[in-house]
């Protein structure tokens, strides 16, 4: 058992960190979480020995430094030279440190058997049964779904080699059409924000997704000391409230009308950089001439938010500019909540533009670190392996995003178009929508492969399950983390595998490589490929093991100089012809959601709370210790849509889709709108041998339907009323 000293009770009450997070969806901590340790902490019984890694407690992969005292873990702490945590990590990364030693994990790989359990099997047998399912589809009948985990070269490599093109990630169900905006109207990579030198900030939809970076969270907290402000733009309190000047409450799905009216008035006022907009954009006139037709009386009665402040916004902006921002939050469901998303997304891009503030200071800094693509890894002795073109999935039913959508994947497995998947560390019968047609579809598998550390649901309908060390017991590959100074940071082996049966991915996909005759595919190791990619990016592969991260040379941003865009025409695309090619409009254009919610049938919102992600962290002694402990589980309405239906705080209340009815406790909160019913992501476990978990909340998620966004096979997340009622009435 671990000598982690961030002990339950510490966790749990021991600091002002807890009630952080309790109100109004809360705040991590961070200074109270690091206190814990010096309030209650043990001496060492051996010098503690420091490994610098990375956390896995959700996709943002935090630098992390790992102390064990005779081969356990003993503590953690942030990781000061990753641009992430700048020393520090929130409370999810500390709590989830802990995984590896979780009673319940999976232990040795496991065959269904005739009466629909599980019997021990031995990983030759398992492997070739699975190589002998692969071999016996063709390869369009073959998939692999990954979530997490930074081996994703592995397992995408293993589909190309085998010519299939099913790979797919889990972007559809958070923030796929953030990726796919942004590829086609810059073609470059994503901005990271600088809001210690920003005099003004706008936090648009943080609701999906409550994570706060650490290195980020001295920065908005200080935000008041220098001045400058932050506007919560928002259907509902989230962790920022706290370091927030303002909630302006906006009507959820409006979030398009809310950023075309800025953009209007903006132009209008001509308080815009025109120099950026017509020397680095291409199509700014055309955008400008139909974003004028946008007034903020307009934006306001689509929004719910009074025309005076969103005046005083677009006002904010322009004075502070270019040291401001409109942020664009990743994961959760921003980039995935309803049918006109890709065009949020789209718009708070090109809002930006027009502030000027792409490589400024208090703006948006793009990273300019080199490319690891497979022209510079093959230099570097990584040979490319041609991608596969047998696809389950028509890439021209979501143009925008080249087919790389879970749920038309799903769609293809439960139409038959599919024969083996293999699912890697996610778990879609509860992380994405309408669970009963995910098990419908994974049904109609002739083989299901799972590989995770636990026994989830969906592990549960497989005919194999792979068990794959945690985190902290195996070196992933190097990942390049863009910033003003871009580093390479690399997760390294913390701890011993404390299950010697378990295996890496990169083991598995090779393993089956060689079976299935494309072993030429995996001729280098996880080293050798760690060691090109630091070729590639000009660092040390040693110094990587050492220290964890290295700044890449020449990756330092010149303040003042525009990203290099890889469009075509080297510019930025206002008006861009692929989305009118997808069939949405060149120009930005305004576009309802698929429903309409209201007052008498609120929108349900699902989004990721601060202490966990999706399912994956959910069999974490301490972090659902925590969430019981303060009932995280609830579903937040407003106490005019709870007088409405004759509901008091902690009733149970059953929510219904035409999917499916789900009960669930409440909370009464002035914190939300009275048109909407927020449900964390997380909860609603049914795998008994995810023992934490089991029996606790309600997934929200199966009561959303298979609904597409056209253009990019996003899933729509937020696009869903429900009905509501209280329990037993």
């Amino acid at each position: 058992m671990s000598g982690l000293k961030l002990t339950r009770r510490n966790f749990l009450v021991g600091t002002a960190g807890a009630a952080a997070l309790v109100g109004c969806g809360g705040v991590v901590g961070y200074t109270a979480w690091s206190k814990a340790y010096a309030d209650d902490e043990e001496q060492p019984s051996a010098p503690p020995k420091a490994v610098h890694t990375v956390c896995d407690g959700c996709p943002n992969q935090c630098g992390m430094v790992a102390r064990t005292v005779e081969g356990e873990l003993w503590r953690v702490e942030g990781e000061q030279g990753h641009p992430r945590s700048g020393g520090r990590l929130c409370g999810r990364g500390q709590g989830y440190a802990s995984i590896a030693y979780s009673q319940d994990r999976l232990t040795v790989p496991l065959k269904r058997n005739a009466g629909g359990g599980f019997d021990p099997v031995s990983w030759d047998d398992a492997l070739a049964d699975i190589a002998r399912h692969i071999k016996a589809a063709k390869p369009a009948e073959v998939a692999v779904f990954q979530a997490r985990g930074t081996d994703a070269f592995f397992a995408r490599r293993f589909v190309s080699a085998l010519g299939s093109a099913n790979y797919f990630t889990d972007a559809a169900v958070h923030d796929l059409d953030v990726a796919a905006a942004v590829s086609a109207i810059a073609g470059t990579g994503l901005p990271v924000p600088d809001p210690a030198h920003a005099k003004y900030l706008v936090m648009l939809d943080a609701s999906t997704n409550d994570t706060v970076l650490p290195a980020d969270a001295d920065a908005f907290a200080a935000l008041r000391d220098r001045d400058a402000q932050m506007v919560l733009v928002d259907s509902r309190i989230t962790a920022f409230s706290r370091l927030a000047d303002e909630w302006v409450p906006i009507i959820p799905g409006t979030e398009l009308a809310f950023l075309l009216g800025i953009a209007g008035q903006l132009i209008r006022s001509g308080a815009y950089d025109a120099a950026f907009a017509q020397a680095c954009g291409e199509g700014f006139d055309q955008f400008a001439a139909e974003m004028k037709a946008y007034r903020l009386s307009w934006a306001a009665a689509k929004t719910g938010i009074s025309e005076g402040v969103l005046g005083a916004i677009a006002n904010n902006l322009a004075a502070a500019a270019p040291a401001c921002y409109v942020d664009m939050p990743l994961g959760g469901t921003f980039g995935s909540g309803y049918a006109n998303s890709v065009d949020v997304a789209r718009m708070v891009y090109l809002v930006n533009a027009l502030l000027g503030n792409f490589n400024q200071a208090g703006g948006w800094i793009f990273g300019a670190a080199p490319a690891v693509d497979d022209a510079a890894l093959a230099a570097a002795g990584i040979p490319a392996v041609k991608p596969g073109t047998a696809a389950a999935v028509d890439a021209q039913a979501a143009p925008l995003a080249g087919g790389d959508s879970c749920i038309a994947a799903m769609e293809a497995v439960r139409a038959g178009a599919v024969k083996t998947a293999v699912f890697v560390e996610t778990n879609p019968v509860r992380d994405y929508p309408a669970a009963a047609l995910v098990v419908e579809a994974l049904g109609k598998l002739d083989c299901l492969v799972v590989c995770d550390e636990f026994m989830t649901e969906t592990a549960e309908l497989a005919d194999y399950v792979l068990p794959l060390p945690t985190y902290l017991e195996r070196t992933d590959t190097v990942q390049v983390v863009p910033a003003a100074t871009s580093v390479a940071a690399l997760r390294n082996q913390a701890i011993e595998r404390i299950h010697p049966e378990t295996r890496t991915v990169d083991e598995v996909f090779a393993a089956l490589a060689g079976l299935c005759g494309v072993a030429d595919a995996f001729a280098f190791s996880k080293e050798d490929y760690n060691r090109a990619v630091c070729d590639v990016l000009g660092v040390s592969y040693e110094g990587l093991v050492g220290q964890g991260v290295a700044a890449i040379p020449s990756s330092r941003v010149t303040l003042g100089e525009p990203p290099a865009f890889s469009t075509a025409s080297g510019k930025l695309l206002f008006a861009c012809p692929a989305f009118a090619d997808a069939g949405l409009t060149a120009v930005p254009r305004w576009r309802d959601p698929k429903t309409s919610a209201g007052k008498a049938k609120p929108r349900l919102l699902v989004g990721e709370q601060a202490t966990q992600y999706d399912t994956y962290t959910i069999d974490d002694e301490q972090l659902m210790a925590y969430a019981k402990q303060y009932g995280l589980d609830r579903a937040w309405i407003s106490a005019e849509l709870a007088e409405k239906h004759g509901i008091r705080d902690g009733d149970a209340v059953e929510l219904s889709t035409t999917e499916a009815t789900i009960a669930v406790p409440v909370k009464i909160t002035s914190c939300v709108m009275p048109e909407v019913v927020w449900m964390p992501t997380h909860y609603g476990c049914t795998a008994q041998q995810v023992k934490q978990a089991y029996g606790f909340g309600a997934a929200p998620k199966q009561l959303i339907s298979f609904n597409l966004e056209s253009a990019t096979g996003a899933a729509m997340m937020n696009d869903v009323t429900v009905s509501i009622r209280k329990a037993g009435a």
